[in-house]
C-alpha cells in the first residue's frame, strides 16, 4: 500500500467484521453478532465511528 501513497485502507466485510491497513500494520476487527433490523445507515454508523476514532489520533493544531 505504500508503495501507492496510502496511508489508510479499510474493506467493511458486513457481520464478518473489517481489514484494514494503517501505515504498514495490517488489522483485522471480528463482527460482533447482532439483531438488525433495519441494516439501512449502518456503513454511515460505521464510518462515523471510524472517523471519530481517527480524529483522536491527529494533534488538534493538525486537525483544522
Amino acid at each position: 500500500m505504500e508503495r501507492y501513497g496510502l496511508t489508510l485502507v479499510v474493506l467493511t466485510l458486513g457481520g464478518q467484521g473489517a481489514r484494514g491497513y494503517f501505515r504498514g500494520r495490517r488489522l483485522a476487527v471480528p463482527g460482533r453478532r447482532a439483531h438488525c433490523a433495519d441494516a439501512t445507515g449502518a456503513g454511515d454508523a460505521f464510518w462515523g465511528g471510524m472517523l471519530s476514532q481517527m480524529r483522536s489520533w491527529v494533534s488538534p493544531r493538525r486537525s483544522s
